[in-house]
Parts: C-alpha cells; sequence; structure tokens
C-alpha cells in the first residue's frame, strides 16, 4: 500500500509515465496482488470474505468513492490560500460547507434509510456528491468569486 500510495502522490510532481512512478505503482500492484493469493482466510485478513456479500461490497465501494471525492475535491485547498491570497482561517470558513454536510445529512440519511433502505440513499448521496464534484470543476478558475461557486 505504501508503494501505492507514494507512487499516486509523487506522480503529480515527477508524471505519470515517469520510470519512478511507473515503478513505485507496479510494485505497488504486484505486491498487492501476491498479498490477495498468500492470504489463507484464518487471520485478521478473512474480512476479505465479507466482499463477496453484494451489500456489504456496495457500501464500501460508496464509502471508497466517498473519500476519494472528498480527496481529489481539496485540492482547491492551496489555490484559496497561494492563488486567492486567503488566510487559512478565510480557507477553512470557504470549505466548511463541504466538510460539515455529512454532520447535518448523516442523521437524515439515517432516519431516511430505516424506511426507504440504504441503497437508494447511498445512490443518491454518491450522485449528489458526484453532481457537486462536476459543478466545481466547471466554474473553477484562478478568477472565480466563492459567491459564484454557491448555487442558488
Amino acid at each position: 500500500m505504501l508503494s501505492l500510495v507514494w507512487g499516486l502522490v509523487r506522480a503529480a510532481d515527477t508524471g505519470w509515465t515517469e520510470a519512478m512512478t511507473l515503478g513505485a505503482l507496479a510494485v505497488g500492484v504486484i505486491s498487492l496482488s501476491a498479498f490477495l493469493a498468500w492470504r489463507r482466510g484464518d487471520g485478521p485478513d478473512a474480512a476479505f470474505e465479507a466482499l463477496s456479500v453484494p451489500a456489504f461490497l456496495g457500501a464500501n465501494a460508496t464509502a471508497f468513492d466517498d473519500r476519494v471525492g472528498l480527496c481529489l475535491g481539496f485540492p482547491g485547498r492551496p489555490d484559496f490560500q497561494l492563488g486567492l491570497g486567503y488566510s487559512p482561517m478565510q480557507t477553512g470558513l470557504r470549505l466548511l460547507p463541504w466538510t460539515a454536510m455529512p454532520l447535518v445529512i448523516a442523521p437524515l440519511a439515517g432516519k431516511l434509510s430505516d424506511r426507504i433502505g440504504r441503497r437508494p440513499i447511498l445512490s443518491l448521496g454518491t450522485l449528489l456528491q458526484g453532481v457537486g464534484i462536476e459543478w466545481l470543476a466547471i466554474l473553477a478558475s484562478d478568477h472565480v468569486n466563492y459567491s459564484a461557486l454557491v448555487p442558488r
């Protein structure tokens, strides 16, 4: 995992076709593949068997997608500070709606999922997050005003 993460992080600086990046990613994929082939299923790695349950796999894939979307959305943070000149506090306040939204939505989604099921809630949440990220990607530029990013 270290090699995979290092390769992904360094790709931004060294480039995706750089030998060091490709080598780190290859070592990571080979190591992960070897681990999955080697595991016996009688130790702590036995939890992988739960991934064969479609509901469990779907929930984990959605959570993974959520975390990736959140991480990919936050490269705007340095842009607020370095590109637009906001202080760390001003940047934090501008990102607060993104980070505080789960505090508002999670209890509501929990109650609603008891009524209509988890799958529609997870699907709708992932769709809305994707739309939000796309909205930011379309409007983002070095001249955009923060208020233009907020739907009216």
